[in-house]
């Protein structure tokens, strides 16, 4: 969709072909940014819905958020402020979603998701909720955080992953 000015280590995480892939960073690594990078890697199809979900939705107002409208503003769309959703033209939507009432999230295909700061979000949220959601659209998922118990869980546990842990990157042992 847009092409970005990034370092070749980001651009091999971004470029990565796994269908799920576990980011584990540093603050300051610029996390946020580069999931809405990848997240918008490649065109958005007619009513296409890609996302990224934080623990809560204040998390993703706080964040990433100001991010994704500042990169919208030169475009064709339609900002809802209150949803923390972009529209556009198409029909496709890229937004932010929180956590924090998973039932919410229920009842939509996703192409494209991104789990912020994963180790903060319950597991059944990706188990039950997101997972499936991918499933219907064969939908590729970035688990993206700091270094935390639950997200090398995910690491050691994901199926058809790729983990990048402070720029290296390689598969894990099942």
């Amino acid at each position: 969709m847009v092409n970005w000015n990034i370092d070749q280590k980001r651009r091999e995480i971004v470029k990565h072909p796994a269908k799920r892939k576990v980011l584990v960073a540093g603050r300051r690594f610029g996390k946020s940014h580069l999931s809405l990078i990848w997240l918008l890697s490649r065109g958005l199809e007619e009513n296409e819905r890609r996302w990224i979900v934080t623990p809560n939705y204040r998390q993703g107002r706080n964040t990433t958020w100001k991010l994704m409208r500042q990169m919208f503003r030169e475009y064709d769309c339609k900002i809802n402020e209150t949803d923390l959703s972009v529209k556009m033209p198409n029909g496709s939507e890229v937004a932010i979603r929180g956590a924090e009432n998973e039932n919410s999230l229920r009842g939509v295909g996703l192409t494209m998701v991104v789990m912020e700061e994963y180790s903060y979000i319950k597991p059944h949220v990706w188990e039950e909720i997101i997972y499936p959601m991918l499933t219907t659209t064969n939908g590729d998922a970035l688990f993206i955080g700091t270094p935390n118990g639950m997200i090398i869980y995910m690491m050691l546990t994901l199926k058809d992953r790729v983990t990048i842990q402070n720029g290296s990157h390689g598969n894990i042992p099942r």
